[in-house]
């Protein structure tokens, strides 16, 4: 877990971190073991970048699931239409948005 989304390394030892945070990032590590690094933003909570290169943001707690659904469904769209995001958050699951950096 990277506490900075600009900085590559671990949280530092001795930090603690809120449960909700490691409840999500272990819940998360359950439902996509693929994705070896995940971040952490203060305000974002936990994130990950995806193969596109777009910074994914997911919040805490444990409703991940629902959320990577969601996470999915846009991703799906926006690769339909062309566009290239900089930013998908699904931090609020009932209001997300995307950043578009390109498209048609």
């Amino acid at each position: 877990l990277v506490d900075n989304p600009m900085i590559e390394g671990p949280v530092g030892s001795g930090q603690k971190l809120d449960e909700e945070i490691i409840f999500g990032v272990l819940q998360l590590q359950e439902l996509r073991p693929d994705i070896v690094s995940w971040r952490y933003d203060p305000t974002k909570g936990l994130g990950f970048r995806n193969a596109n290169g777009w910074d994914v943001w997911l919040g805490v707690g444990t409703t991940m699931q629902e959320k990577l659904r969601i996470y999915d469904s846009i991703s799906q769209s926006i690769i339909a239409r062309g566009i290239q995001p900089g930013e998908v958050n699904v931090v609020n699951p009932d209001a997300p948005y995307y950043t578009v950096l390109w498209g048609r």
